[in-house]
C-alpha cells in the first residue's frame, strides 16, 4: 500500500513465527523485567516495564518522523511511553484495547485497574485521535466508558495465502490425532475461562446421541490444566475419546483444522479468537457462546451461537453433524464469510482507511 511501518517493541519478545508485512522494520529495545517474555502472570510482569533506557529512545526517534502512532494494548509501560511520546511529539495516536475495556476484563484485577485508570490511563484514553474495537460488543463496551474519540470497529485479519499454501503443501496431521474417529477440535490456550470443563461435559452428553465422536484439544497449558481435565474426563469415561496435543507447529494446526468435523470454543469472554477465525477460513464450521463476541446474525449458517451450557453445546453438534446437506452447506458458507469478511487484504484496507481519516481529521 505504499505505506512504511515500524513495530516498536520489547526485545525479549519471541517473533519467530510473525510475519511481517513487506515494508514493515522490526526494533526491538532492551528486555523487560519481572519475566514478562516468558508469560509470567504477576502484576510486574503484566506491565512489561522496561530494564533500561532503549525502549523510550526508540520511541522518540520513531515516532518523530510518524504521521500517526497506533497502541496496542492496555496498562502497560511501553503502551504509556507510547501514548506520552506522542503527546510531546504532537503525532495523532490510535489505541486497539484489545478487549481490555470489557466489563469482563476490567473485573479481572479490578482494583488495581481502578487505580491505574485514574492514575494515568484515563488521561491517555481522553487524548487518543481514535479507538480501534474489534467488535460491535467492544464497541459498545468503549462507549460507555465516555470517551470522546471515534471508535473503528476492525476484526483481526486471516492470510488466507499462507494458509491455503500450507493445507495443500502440508497434509500430514500429528500423529495423535484420531485417523479412522470423526473429531471436534478445541484450539487456544488450556485456561479457567475457556469453558473446557464444560465442553468435555458436552463431549459426554453427545455420546448419548453420536457415538464415537471424539475432542482433540491443541494449546498451550501455561496453568498445569491439563491434568485436572484428564481426570474429568476419566470421571466422565470418555477419555480414551480425548486428545491433548500441546501445542502443534502451523501446518500441523490448519491440517487439523481442516479435518475437525466442528472447531468448538465455550469461552465465557473473548476479544476476537483467531483461532476462531482461522477455524473459518478452514471451512470448518463452528460452535461458540456469546462471550466469543460474534453474534448469530455476523455468523450466519457458517455455525450456531449458543447458550454456555453442556446440553447447548451437545444439541447443536448433534443437530448440525446429523443433516448431512445442511452441513457442506456450513462448511462453504464458513469459508466465504472468512473470505469476505476477514481476509487480511480486507482488514489491512479498513484499518489505511481509519488512519488516513484520522491524520486528516488531525490536521484540519
Amino acid at each position: 500500500m505504499g505505506v512504511h511501518n515500524t513495530v516498536v517493541t520489547l526485545g525479549d519478545r519471541n517473533l519467530d513465527s510473525v510475519r511481517f508485512s513487506e515494508g514493515t522494520t522490526l526494533r526491538q529495545c532492551g528486555n523487560a523485567l519481572f519475566g514478562y517474555s516468558q508469560g509470567g502472570d504477576a502484576i510486574p510482569a503484566k506491565m512489561a516495564i522496561p530494564s533500561s533506557p532503549d525502549l523510550v529512545r526508540a520511541l522518540v526517534a520513531e515516532i518523530e518522523s510518524a504521521d500517526i502512532v497506533h497502541l496496542h494494548e492496555l496498562w502497560s509501560v511501553p503502551h504509556v511511553l507510547g501514548g506520552l511520546v506522542a503527546r510531546i511529539a504532537g503525532c495523532p495516536y490510535i489505541v486497539s484495547p484489545h478487549g481490555e475495556l470489557q466489563a469482563w476484563a476490567l473485573r479481572r484485577r479490578g482494583r488495581l485497574k481502578r487505580l491505574a485508570w485514574h492514575a494515568y490511563e484515563k488521561r491517555l484514553l481522553l487524548s487518543v485521535s481514535g479507538i480501534h474495537a474489534l467488535t460491535t460488543t467492544e464497541e459498545r463496551s468503549v462507549r460507555q466508558m465516555d470517551l470522546q474519540a471515534p471508535v473503528k470497529v476492525i476484526p483481526n485479519g486471516i492470510d488466507f495465502k499462507n494458509i491455503d499454501a500450507i493445507i495443500k503443501q502440508f497434509e500430514v496431521q500429528p500423529k495423535e490425532v484420531p485417523r479412522s474417529v470423526p473429531f471436534v477440535l478445541y484450539v487456544g490456550r488450556l485456561a479457567a475461562g475457556k469453558g473446557l470443563q464444560m465442553l468435555l461435559e458436552a463431549v459426554s452428553e453427545i455420546d448419548c446421541y453420536l457415538k464415537g465422536l471424539s475432542l482433540v484439544l491443541v494449546g498451550p497449558d501455561e496453568r498445569g490444566l491439563w491434568p485436572k481435565l484428564r481426570a474429568k474426563a476419566e470421571s466422565l469415561g470418555i477419555e480414551e475419546r480425548v486428545t491433548y496435543l500441546g501445542v502443534v507447529n502451523e501446518p500441523q494446526k490448519y491440517a487439523v483444522f481442516a479435518s475437525a468435523e466442528l472447531f468448538i470454543l465455550p469461552s465465557s469472554s473473548e476479544g476476537l479468537s483467531v483461532s476462531l477465525l482461522e477455524a473459518l477460513a478452514c471451512g470448518t464450521p463452528v460452535v461458540i457462546t456469546p462471550g466469543c463476541n460474534i453474534t448469530q446474525e455476523e455468523l450466519g449458517i457458517a455455525g450456531r451461537v449458543v447458550d454456555p451450557n453442556p446440553k447447548s453445546i451437545a444439541r447443536a453438534v448433534v443437530d448440525i453433524l446429523q443433516d448431512q446437506q445442511g452441513y457442506r452447506l456450513m462448511r462453504d458458507r464458513a469459508r466465504s464469510l472468512a473470505m469476505q469478511r476477514y481476509s487480511s487484504s480486507t482488514v489491512a484496507s479498513q484499518m489505511m482507511k481509519f488512519y488516513t481519516d484520522t491524520i486528516d481529521r488531525e490536521e484540519t
